[in-house]
């Protein structure tokens, strides 16, 4: 589902944000630059959808190594189980990372599943 957002910005807002953009999925510490400097639209917003998806994974990479330490003590099973969820964890991680370049590299403003809303609410004029 595309974003409601406004993009008043059109094409040259794109094209001259599109790289910024594309690298703030690869690099984290580029997401923070149109946080900061706030002159291109489209940058800004997949900076904070790019952060937003930063943000959430190192939140569930805390908790999924909780649950793993804890689920590691079940014999036999325990291992494999954690195994699994790590590499499933990664997967979406990757997944995610990757429509989000896909679709800065493609001049979209769409939101990423699940915490793409998130990010356009709690990041102020993204």
């Amino acid at each position: 589902m595309e974003s409601t957002m406004n993009t008043n910005g059109g094409a040259t807002d794109v094209d001259q944000g599109k790289l910024l953009a594309t690298l703030s999925y690869i690099i984290m510490i580029v997401a923070l630059f149109p946080l900061l400097k706030r002159d291109n639209r489209f940058a800004l917003y997949h900076a904070a959808q790019a952060l937003g998806l930063f943000v959430a994974c190192f939140a569930a990479g805390i908790a999924l190594t909780v649950v793993s330490v804890v689920v590691a003590f079940v014999p036999a099973v325990g291992p494999l189980i954690a195994m699994v969820a790590s590499l499933a964890f990664c997967a979406a991680a990757i997944g995610m990372i990757v429509m989000g370049v896909i679709n800065a590299w493609n001049g979209r403003y769409k939101p990423l599943p699940f915490i793409g809303k998130y990010a356009e609410k709690y990041v102020p004029a993204a």
